[in-house]
């Protein structure tokens, strides 16, 4: 689920990311406008009831790593 909201959400990361290479700091309201504006997924409500996405995924169907 992670990674989907890092993609859902890699515009805006990418745009913060060029102003903290530009400023070096964000804090107080700038900061929060940022934060303000990230979004869920829509399979965040699912996963957060039931601990798994509604859908497979495609690493969820890679072979357990085995125990050591």
């Amino acid at each position: 689920m992670a990674l989907q909201i890092l993609r859902h959400n890699q515009a805006l990361l990418e745009e913060t990311a060029q102003t903290l290479l530009q400023k070096e700091i964000l804090e107080g309201e700038e900061l929060r406008s940022y934060l303000d504006r990230a979004e869920s997924p829509a399979e965040l409500p699912h996963w957060l009831r039931h601990g798994k996405a509604a859908v497979q995924l495609p690493f969820q169907s890679l072979p357990a790593m085995p125990q050591l």
